[in-house]
Formats: C-alpha cells, structure tokens, sequence
C-alpha cells in the first residue's frame, strides 16, 4: 500500500469514528449502525446517486433520522475532497461530469467501508465488555 494511500485509510478512519461518535449524541447509534451496515451493498447494487436519495427519502428531513445524518456525512466528507459547485450534493452529482462521479462514488464506497469497519470494531469491543 502507497503511502498516499494509508494516509487516506488513516484519515478515513478517523473522520469515520468522529462520524460515529456523532451519531451516539444524537441517541441513534444502534439504527445507525443498522444503516451503515446497509450502504455498502446499497452502494454495489445502485450507485452513489440512488444511494444518497434513498438516505433523503428514508431521512424524510427529519434530523434525528439516522439515514439525515449519514446522508450529512458522507455529503461532508466529499465537500472536504470535492468544492460542490451546487447547495446539496445530489444536485451537485446530476450536474458533474462522469469522472468526477466515479471519483465521488469510489471516495464514497471507501468512507462507508471505513464506517463499517468502526461500527464493527465497537459492536464487537461491546460484546467482548459484555463475556469478561
């Protein structure tokens, strides 16, 4: 593995346990974690686009909705690599060009991936508390 690339495994995650430290204050982390699990296959199965509308239809605006929140998320974690030339990321993706999409939607996969990993990594520290 580079070095460019460990660097951004690192950062990714990182950003992936404030992400989730995020989601305990805001009381949801066991439907988030439900969520996280979710969005790798989501994000296979139908794309970046799809993926992030769903977040929006299931948010429904509601704020303490966990799939608002990783909508933010993943929405702040691309603004951080990407300028957004539009308000909201979706919009924003319907107006890029298709490099840049892919670009976004592998960034995209990688960060869930790392959120995935860190909802893993404290189910299981949970678990192991719980036997000793």
């Amino acid at each position: 593995m580079s070095p460019d690339a460990r660097w951004a495994l690192d950062d990714r995650l990182a950003e992936a346990a404030d992400c989730i430290a995020e989601a305990q204050e805001h009381g949801s982390l066991s439907r988030y974690a439900g969520v996280i699990k979710q969005l790798p296959a989501l994000l296979r199965q139908h794309g970046l686009g799809q993926t992030l509308a769903y977040c929006t239809m299931r948010g429904g605006g509601r704020e303490a909705s966990p799939y608002h929140l990783i909508y933010f998320q993943i929405a702040r974690r691309l603004s951080q690599i990407w300028p957004l030339t539009d308000r909201d990321l979706l919009t924003h993706l319907t107006r890029t060009d298709s490099r840049e999409y892919l670009q976004m939607a592998e960034e995209a996969r990688l960060f869930t991936l790392a959120l995935y990993d860190v909802v893993e990594d404290q189910e299981y520290a949970a678990y192991d508390e719980e036997e000793r």
